[in-house]
């Protein structure tokens, strides 16, 4: 780590804020970051190392949706929203891939692309822990108009408020959900992902995704937005982008503590409760034995 040293500044090819969606495309690129360093290895055996980074990433990709590795002087990590299947999990990390060597030159050392559907980034430092961006990539969508724009924003704002109170507290730090403006069946229908990096704490991941919920506020009287950090990733949009059978319970998480938190509640109760028949048993056996001592007192005299 020490013969590799920081060239100068980081170079941001896009940071996307306020831009207008034309189609639902899983690679449609949010940002793409190149850090520019100067390399005082052998570039050669560097290279190779960032190559069975991708390689290995590539492989625990095809079995999940999250993957971490580490080659010398390599840090990699990659993960894909969990409603794409393995192929568009495949195929969104081959695109990213593309773009890092078509983008960025070989003396490159540091790289962070993210898309709508997955993300994917290297470095030379471990930022597995890292939660911000130098600054959150904003993307609001405006290109048709909102049907019911009065009903519209309080369920976006809704359902978001719900799913960034859920996501820390399920499994993988996923959710998925959609809700229906109107009760009518004739309005448009909301749908919403929430999504953290999984080498990072509950609480690191609320943190980051009310960041993302309180920056995605802007987009909110647009028919889509996405917010994204280092951290975490955050979507709504009137446009279905995740199949039904992709949708997750929210509803146990929403508010208070996660199902897992609550059980030892739920056993200190339960054990009360137990210690409390125990108490009234023994009760009721002495008042019944005192009944029957007395009885007999009587029938001897």
């Amino acid at each position: 780590m020490k013969s590799i040293m920081m060239l100068g500044h980081t170079f941001v090819i896009v940071s996307v804020i306020m831009k207008g969606i034309t189609s639902d495309s899983q690679v449609e690129e949010l940002l793409g970051k190149c850090t520019r360093l100067k390399v005082s290895v052998d570039l050669p055996i560097f290279l190779n190392s960032v190559n069975k980074t991708f390689e290995d990433m590539r492989e625990q990709l095809s079995n999940a949706h999250f993957a971490t590795t580490y080659e010398t002087d390599v840090f990699g990590m990659a993960q894909c929203r969990n409603y794409l299947s393995t192929a568009d999990c495949l195929a969104c990390f081959d695109a990213g891939v593309t773009d890092i060597r078509r983008k960025c030159n070989a003396a490159v050392v540091g790289t962070h692309f993210i898309y709508q559907g997955c993300f994917l980034r290297y470095g030379i430092h471990n930022f597995y822990k890292e939660i911000t961006l130098e600054s959150p990539v904003l993307v609001c969508s405006y290109n048709h108009n909102i049907a019911e724009p009065g009903a519209f924003s309080p369920i976006v704002q809704g359902l978001l408020t719900e799913i960034v109170s859920a996501t820390p507290k399920m499994k993988n730090y996923f959710a998925a959900a959609k809700r229906q403006v109107l009760s009518d069946g004739t309005t448009p229908t909301v749908y919403a992902v929430a999504q953290c990096v999984e080498t990072i704490s509950q609480s690191d991941c609320r943190s980051c995704l009310t960041r993302t919920y309180t920056n995605l506020k802007t987009c909110l009287s647009q028919p889509g937005g996405t917010c994204a950090e280092a951290g975490c990733f955050l979507r709504y949009s009137d446009s279905s982008f995740f199949a039904d059978n992709n949708i997750t319970n929210i509803t146990p998480y929403i508010g208070g503590g996660s199902s897992s938190a609550k059980r030892p509640i739920l056993g200190i109760i339960g054990g009360l409760m137990f210690l409390l028949l125990i108490i009234a048993s023994i009760f009721w056996y002495q008042l019944v034995r005192k009944a029957k001592l007395e009885e007999r007192a009587k029938i001897t005299k």
